[in-house]
């Protein structure tokens, strides 16, 4: 999961949001599955639920404008 969201991450950041939207959905999905609690081991070991988080933030920006 971590290498989705850096992945995804890096997509947005080249201007490639056609190509980052399809990742923080499959990141979504992947971090619902788990328990919000359970630690996700990458660089640094973050809860799921930071996982779905940043995913839904990505998702929903310019929702509420």
């Amino acid at each position: 999961m971590p290498g989705l969201l850096e992945l995804a991450l890096l997509r947005e950041r080249s201007g490639a949001r056609e190509g980052a939207v399809p990742l923080m959905r499959a990141l979504r999905s992947r971090a619902e599955r788990l328990p919000p609690d359970q630690l996700v081991e990458g660089p640094e070991a973050l809860p799921a639920r930071f996982y779905q988080a940043s995913a839904d933030a990505y998702l929903n920006q310019g929702a509420l404008e």
